[in-house]
């Protein structure tokens, strides 16, 4: 049955999930993660070719640059750090580093 169709099952539709996509950035971080943290091209001599690694950190840093993940993630207003609730101050020393 193809994907999206309804399923008509105890009574009542349901739909069937559609099958996820790799988008162009996904495919570039998978290849990313395969040469700068597994290795892989140690692995197989034949895709050690020199600034591979490099090329696909690259190309993977521009895609998601040019994504609008990178325009959500810029516009969050996420916190530069947290107050202590304690003392209301910001960059709170733990007291094992104060000596």
């Amino acid at each position: 049955m193809p994907a999206g169709q309804p399923v008509h099952s105890a009574g009542r539709a349901a739909t069937e999930p559609r099958a996820l996509r790799w988008g162009a950035l996904q495919i570039a971080l998978a290849i990313v993660v395969l040469l700068q943290v597994w290795r892989i091209h140690d692995l197989f001599p034949v895709l050690a070719v020199h600034g591979v690694p490099i090329l696909a950190t690259v190309t993977a840093v521009a895609l998601f640059a040019l994504s609008n993940a990178s325009a959500i993630w810029l516009r969050a207003e996420l916190p530069v750090h947290r107050k202590s609730r304690r003392t209301g101050r910001g960059f709170v020393t733990p007291a094992w580093l104060r000596g």
